[in-house]
């Protein structure tokens, strides 16, 4: 009996087509797992708002809630007087350390400056070293990387004031909210520990006090940018100090001014 040979074409073509099926039936089957139908998220206003009524104040009004020109100014003198006498308080405080009792009413003195010890010629000189620290990083081409870690070593003292604030505030809120609830006559009977009070001051007896943290000292590529960046002030300063024309006919502008005055107190904290 004859029997055909059978076509390798056609062959090949039958098998692709089985293995077409079974790719279609998988597929089919991973169907509902790909597929899910997510749930559309959106945000909607509600249409009716409720408002508590309320008096509307008049323009007179207004003008006598709201902080004036003069206030704002008064404000900005006040607080710059506070500073100096910071400044001065702590310089005395430094230069004159030698009796306890002085250094205990000194303290309770520098507690009423909360807020104004940026004022201290210790932390306005380690700013400045920190940022020439910065810029002579940036002259010098580094990269964004290094100049961040430069910063971050030169401004860690920093950090370290602000978490001793941080922790002295804790200690005086609770202190007095410890002192109202005693106050009002309610006793923890299940506390056998010391009481909250003595607690509370036993911290503040050991933790030094903001005005007592004194910087590290400079590292040797804060030291170099310092120098370095004083230099090329000073010398600016000569080469802009030679009289080239009359100087009763020049005009200097509030900038200027502003720029020279702070160039001026940061030799003077460098010194």
């Amino acid at each position: 009996m004859y029997l055909p040979t059978p076509n390798p074409i056609q062959s090949d073509h039958l098998l692709l087509m089985k293995q077409q099926q079974q790719r279609q039936r998988q597929r089919q089957q991973r169907q509902p797992l790909i597929t899910m139908k997510r749930k559309k998220k959106s945000v909607c206003f509600f249409g009716v708002v409720f408002v508590k009524p309320y008096e509307k104040a008049s323009s007179q009004e207004a003008v006598d809630i709201w902080y004036t020109d003069e206030d704002m100014a008064l404000f900005k003198k006040e607080g710059r007087d506070m500073t100096v006498s910071y400044r001065n308080l702590t310089t005395s405080t430094t230069h004159n350390n030698t009796k306890k009792d002085d250094n205990e009413k000194d303290n309770k003195d520098l507690s009423m400056y909360r807020g104004f010890e940026y004022g201290s010629i210790r932390r306005q000189k380690h700013k400045i070293v920190a940022n020439r620290c910065v810029l002579y990083a940036q002259r010098q081409g580094m990269t964004a990387r290094h100049i961040a870690s430069v910063y971050r070593k030169a401004n860690g003292w920093f950090t370290d004031v602000a978490f001793l604030q941080a922790v002295h505030d804790c200690i005086e809120l609770y202190d007095d909210t410890n002192n109202n609830s005693n106050g009002s006559g309610t006793v923890n009977k299940n506390n056998k520990g010391p009481p909250p009070q003595q607690e509370m001051m036993r911290m503040t007896t050991t933790l030094p006090s903001v005005a007592a943290m004194i910087p590290p000292r400079l590292f040797p590529f804060a030291m170099k940018s310092a120098l370095a960046l004083r230099k090329t002030t000073t010398g600016n300063k000569r080469t802009t100090s030679t009289p080239t024309t009359t100087t009763n006919n020049i005009v200097t502008s509030i900038d200027d001014q502003k720029r020279r005055k702070r160039q001026r107190r940061a030799l003077f904290l460098l010194k």
